[in-house]
Formats: structure tokens, C-alpha cells, sequence
């Protein structure tokens, strides 16, 4: 075999990635417009392979003392692996630099982008649903707090009136512990249903007339009484459709006035209540001798003094 054939079993070719008679075994002038198109994407790939490899490579290399920019910060008194500034809370890292391909217009985000900001807006959005959850369960705890002391202290004082025998201030007291309202009148006259009036005047006719035959009379029958369709209201918020309607209800004109006042109110109007009359404290648990001593000893009226 001479030299100039080729030989298919050496190294030489097996690296060579050409095929033989293939588009690049062609010279130049030989190619087609579309070879040539092929070929200039395929060195335009390999070029831009190259180049993020070796941004790639140097985004990986740590800056050295041999860097212009890290010989200038340290003359300005930085220090490797701190962060930029006066007081070392800047960035710690070069700013990232990211290749743009050169056949997208400018501002143009790729898959890559859009998902890391994708992630970010997602991370956000959780975060903001966390706070508003957070600012709610803390509303609702302090809501349910503000209730059970205003339970305890209607409870309190109930039991100082009672042994103190003092009715004041019964609006104050639990509702199931209020006075009851009297009960409701009922006319002599049997009430206000016209079939009712009417047989009670034919039977005080019969008593009052004697047995006289009298002539034949046809009464008029009464008129009929239209039906009255039930009005229903729309329950007051908090209102259980389902609620016991001989649930107590405040029933005079100051625990009506107390019962629409919001908590925070009723609870103040307790605690001045039990700390004027009976020198008592309910956050102390305990009562007082005089008004000095509880002036001393107690903090202050509400919870958060204590």
C-alpha cells in the first residue's frame, strides 16, 4: 500500500470528524449556499460553546491579588470574603455575567430566566400569604383573650353584687343571671282575636237578657281574618338560625346599651366597676383594703400593665 492511499485503520482517521466526500471535503467555491449556511451555524455553535465554557471557567475562579479590581478594593480596605462597604454588608461576589445570544433582541429572558423568576414571585406571594395569616391568628387570639376576660368579669361581678346585696348594676351581670322580665299582660277581654270578642259578647248578651222568645235574628258571620305572612329578618351577625329562642336576652334599656357596646368598651366599664366598688383587680386575682395599697401593689387597670 502506498503512502498517498489512506488507511482506514490508523488514529488519524478516526479523529477526523469530516466523512469522507462529505460537504467539507469540498473546497470553498464547490459548496452550495446551503452547505455554506451549514457550516458557518456549526462554527457559530461551537463558538458560542466555547465562550460559555470559558465564562463558565471564570465565573468558577476566584479573584486573586493578580486582578486590577481586587488590587484596587484592598487598597480601599477590602477584605477577601467580606462584603462591600463601610460596614461589610454589600456583596461579597462579582456581579454574574450572563451570554446573550446573538440572534435575540435585548431584554429577551430565557427558559432559564423566566423560571428562576417564576420561583422568586412564587416565594414572594407564600411569604405575603404567611404574614396575612400570621397578622390574622394574632387578631383572632387577642379577640378571643378580650372575650374571655370580659366572661370572667361579668362572672366577678355577679358574685360581688350578690354578696354585697347590691342590684345596681345588674346589666353588668351574665345574661342567664339578670333579672327576668316580668311577664306580659293579657287583656280581660280574652284578646285582640275578633272570633274571641265576639263569642265573649253573645255569652254576656245570654246572661243579661231573659228567657223571653224574641224573634228570629241571623247574626252576620265575622269577616274573615286575612293571614299575615311571618317576616323574616336577616340574622344579626354572630346570630345562630339554629339558637334556642329561650336563650336569655337583655330586656332593659341599660343592658340593651351594654350589650351593643364592643368588648373592649364592656370590659373597661367592668373593670371600673370592680375596681371602684370592691377594690378588685382581676388580672391581680385578688382585692384590695384600701384604695393606697392597691394603688401600690397593683400595676395598673389592664392586661398589658401587668
Amino acid at each position: 500500500m502506498s503512502d498517498s492511499d489512506d488507511d482506514y485503520m490508523s488514529a488519524a482517521f478516526l479523529a477526523d470528524p469530516s466523512p469522507a466526500g462529505g460537504a467539507a471535503a469540498k473546497p470553498a467555491h464547490q459548496l452550495t449556499y446551503a452547505e455554506r449556511r451549514k457550516q458557518a451555524l456549526r462554527a457559530q455553535e461551537r463558538t458560542q460553546l466555547s465562550k460559555q465554557e470559558q465564562l463558565a471557567a471564570a465565573q468558577k475562579r476566584k479573584l486573586d491579588e493578580s486582578n486590577k479590581g481586587m488590587q484596587l478594593l484592598k487598597k480601599l480596605g477590602f477584605r477577601e470574603g467580606g462584603g462591600l462597604g463601610k460596614q461589610g454588608t454589600g456583596i461579597a461576589e462579582p456581579l454574574a455575567v450572563t451570554m446573550r445570544d446573538r440572534r435575540l433582541g435585548i431584554g429577551v429572558k430565557t427558559a432559564e430566566d423566566l423560571k428562576v423568576e417564576h420561583e422568586m414571585k412564587r416565594a414572594r406571594v407564600l411569604e405575603g400569604k404567611q404574614d396575612e395569616f400570621r397578622e390574622w391568628r394574632a387578631s383572632r387570639f387577642l379577640e378571643q383573650q378580650l372575650e374571655a376576660d370580659v366572661r370572667k368579669a361579668r362572672k366577678l361581678a355577679f358574685e360581688m353584687d350578690s354578696k354585697a346585696e347590691a342590684r345596681d348594676a345588674t346589666h353588668l351581670w351574665p345574661l342567664v343571671a339578670q333579672p327576668k322580665a316580668p311577664p306580659a299582660e293579657v287583656p280581660a277581654g280574652g284578646g285582640d282575636n275578633p272570633e274571641e270578642l265576639f263569642l265573649a259578647a253573645d255569652s254576656d248578651n245570654d246572661d243579661d237578657e231573659d228567657d223571653a222568645p224574641r224573634p228570629f235574628q241571623v247574626s252576620a258571620a265575622p269577616e274573615p281574618v286575612p293571614a299575615v305572612e311571618p317576616v323574616l329578618e336577616p340574622p344579626e351577625p354572630g346570630h345562630d338560625n339554629n339558637e334556642d329562642d329561650d336563650a336569655p336576652r337583655p330586656w332593659t334599656e341599660s343592658a340593651i346599651a351594654f350589650e351593643s357596646l364592643p368588648p373592649a368598651e364592656q370590659l373597661a366599664a367592668l373593670i371600673a366597676r370592680l375596681r371602684e366598688r370592691y377594690l378588685y383587680c382581676i388580672y391581680c386575682g385578688c382585692g384590695f383594703d384600701t384604695g393606697e395599697e392597691m394603688a401600690e401593689a397593683c400595676p395598673g387597670p389592664g392586661r398589658d400593665d401587668h
